[in-house]
């Protein structure tokens, strides 16, 4: 995931990908884009309503489109200790 491609620019690209009709239809759009442009695994939230969230990332994005509010955010994976 080329992260800073992603901060810079992938705010327009999923805000485009919202879907004013459905939640589910926006975030499985969103998803699918990023994941297509950028590669790696990204988690998307979206509400019919504003939101607050709490994430432990710094590589996220958040807006809405209509009645849709959604963020996209990455994780990395955390290796588990034996």
């Amino acid at each position: 995931l080329n992260l800073i491609v992603f901060q810079l620019r992938n705010c327009n690209m999923y805000l485009q990908n919202i879907d004013e009709s459905s939640t589910t239809k926006s975030k499985r759009k969103i998803q699918a884009a990023v994941e297509k442009k950028y590669g790696g695994i990204v988690n998307v939230i979206c509400s019919e309503s504003e939101f607050e969230f709490v994430i432990s990332s710094t590589l996220y994005c958040d807006g809405g489109k209509g009645s849709i509010a959604c963020i996209v955010f990455h994780l990395p994976l955390h290796k588990s200790k034996p």
